[in-house]
């Protein structure tokens, strides 16, 4: 089963075969899916598994996804995340590893270290998480008491959604979202 959610929005054409084509002024980053070019109006498929093969692709069956996010202070993430932000404590490995998540979604926190000093630590890097809620000001209010850095308050955007962005302790941007008309 799959959700799609329409946008009217301009079509790059030149990016419409290498990706979903929307312009960068739209302050759309990406998507999760497909996205699929019907004319003026773009349809992007945001469920976890598509019934249509990307063309050109193998089948599979993906069973899990998750991201990792570099830090330096393992016990500080843990606890941001998780007493911070609620998620739960899904596992620990030695001393530099650890997994965190909500339900079946997960995030893995790896600390850096000189294990591997051809890798540099980019404060921030260029990952963001991006995570859709029920009650939008009411969690942005709870963690704005909490003294999370807040980038950016709760907002209705011109794509549909209310959004907010927080930072985590290295710098890791995280979008809150929810439906503009919930």
């Amino acid at each position: 089963m799959f959700m799609q959610q329409r946008y009217d929005a301009s079509v790059d054409p030149s990016t419409a075969s290498a990706g979903c084509g929307l312009r960068r002024r739209q302050n759309v980053d990406c998507f999760v899916g497909r996205c699929l070019h019907r004319g003026a109006t773009l349809t992007i498929d945001t469920g976890p598994f598509s019934p249509r093969p990307y063309p050109g692709s193998i089948e599979m069956k993906i069973k899990a996804l998750a991201s990792q996010l570099r830090t330096t202070d393992l016990p500080r993430a843990i606890a941001f995340y998780t007493e911070t932000l609620g998620f739960d404590l899904a596992f620990t490995f030695g001393d530099f590893y650890a997994g965190i998540g909500v339900g079946d979604h997960l995030v893995h926190l790896k600390l850096v270290d000189d294990a591997d000093p051809s890798i540099d630590f980019v404060r921030g890097e260029h990952l963001h998480l991006h995570i859709t809620v029920e009650g939008i000001d009411a969690t942005f209010e709870r963690l704005a008491a909490a003294d999370v850095k807040v980038v950016e308050p709760v907002a209705d955007r011109e794509w549909g959604m209310r959004e907010f962005i927080i930072e985590d302790p290295d710098a890791h941007t995280i979008h809150f979202a929810q439906n503009a008309s919930s």
